[in-house]
């Protein structure tokens, strides 16, 4: 466990990742300031890269007792960063289960709303564990201003059947305006 870890505004830089839940590419050799771990033994770690027309997300999870069913993220994105209090249209929350699964859904005046994925590449890689997933939102599906909010949501369940849903810290996940911002160029 991991009291007072500072996340601090974040450029996401540029490159291109291949998705296939290894982490190796060269986009992923930057920093990774997203951490979730104040809670258990279970902590998360994040980054964010882009090129051209993708937006990529890398999460590790170091977790000593994954339970297949419900472990797994969200990531939560606010692509215009408006600041709004509740989930809102252009505010987004992918679903990412330890078994492959996505549900991607879009805010809807307070609520949530499930939409189509739409060209959506994913990967996950475990073993005992440490879990890997890597991820390719393709921007035709929303448009990212300069300014965006990130969020995660770290899901878990241990082997006594304990489960418990972990933002970062300082993060409310159902209130944009309090999300990490990060600052988005478009490279070519």
């Amino acid at each position: 466990m991991i009291k007072g870890h500072i996340i601090p505004e974040f450029s996401i830089p540029g490159g291109q990742a291949q998705v296939d839940g290894d982490l190796n590419d060269n986009c992923w050799q930057y920093n990774w300031p997203y951490f979730i771990g104040q809670n258990s033994e279970t902590q998360m770690k994040a980054t964010l890269c882009s090129y051209e027309n993708s937006l990529y997300l890398a999460v590790k999870v170091f977790d000593p007792e994954m339970a297949e069913s419900r472990d797994g993220i969200i990531f939560q994105l606010d692509t215009k960063r408006k600041g709004y209090e509740k989930p809102h249209s252009g505010i987004y929350a992918f679903h990412l289960g330890t078994n492959g699964s996505l549900k991607v859904m879009e805010g809807n005046n307070g609520s949530w709303k499930e939409i189509k994925k739409t060209n959506i590449q994913l990967a996950v890689i475990k073993n005992e564990d440490f879990y890997a997933i890597e991820l390719a939102l393709p921007l035709k599906i929303f448009e990212l201003s300069e300014k965006t909010g990130v969020n995660f949501i770290l899901k878990d369940e241990n082997d006594a059947g304990y489960y418990y849903e972990e933002s970062i810290s300082s993060n409310e996940p159902e209130q944009p305006f309090t999300w990490c911002t990060a600052y988005y160029t478009k490279i070519k």
